[in-house]
């Protein structure tokens, strides 16, 4: 991806690990590049140097039950790469960016989701100028900010079953596995949880007891 951006190119979709891995090692190497966001504050970014990326906006038109693992799985089944795709979000309609490249694959052979049969339609990805992530707000008030500890209350089980999710690899803080349960958080801390989705941490307020702002994606 470096390469790709010292010789005036473009990476491909990056996840916010990935981000913070490729732009130390440029600013390390002083090379110049742009950030792409395909809307305001959009997970996956790409950067680029010269060529600025061409990038399609795919409206998902089917039924209304489809969620986004279902997106996902069917892309998975296609053998479309994560790099390829963007963000995809689910409002009143449901939207998937995806590279110019993959464009004529995506319309001729993502024809169902699920047991769903859908639609593809091509927007302007100027239509999400003014869109807006919806999350799910929640409060929790913990003694400490161990991770095991905030998982407990986040998803209504106990520490120990909290302990064999993380040690059995389904959690990641940061985009970055991890291991320890009692690994210590702080805000903006982005923790993924497979099975159960994805949080951040907005807000910790220390009285005592820690008040801890959680949004849900």
């Amino acid at each position: 991806m470096v390469s790709r951006i010292n010789k005036g190119g473009f990476t491909y979709f990056l996840d916010e690990k990935e981000q913070k891995e490729i732009i130390n090692i440029l600013d390390k190497n002083r090379i110049k590049y742009n950030i792409y966001f395909p809307y305001e504050n959009s997970d996956k970014v790409i950067l680029y140097s010269k060529v600025k990326p061409k990038v399609s906006l795919i409206e998902i038109d089917g039924n209304n039950l489809i969620k986004h693992k279902d997106i996902l799985g069917s892309l998975y089944a296609l053998g479309i790469k994560s790099y390829m795709y963007g963000d995809i979000i689910i409002s009143e309609k449901k939207y998937i960016i995806i590279l110019n490249e993959i464009e004529e694959f995506i319309k001729n052979n993502l024809t169902k989701i699920g047991k769903y049969n859908v639609k593809l339609i091509k927007n302007n990805i100027s239509i999400l100028a003014s869109y807006q992530k919806k999350f799910i707000e929640k409060i929790i008030v913990l003694k400490s900010l161990r991770l095991d500890n905030l998982l407990s209350k986040l998803i209504n089980k106990s520490r120990e079953d909290v302990k064999k999710i993380i040690h059995s690899k389904l959690v990641m803080l940061n985009y970055v596995l991890i291991l320890k349960n009692h690994t210590n958080l702080c805000e903006g801390d982005i923790i993924t949880i497979r099975g159960y989705g994805k949080y951040k941490i907005a807000q910790i307020e220390n009285n005592k007891r820690f008040k801890i702002t959680i949004l849900k994606y």
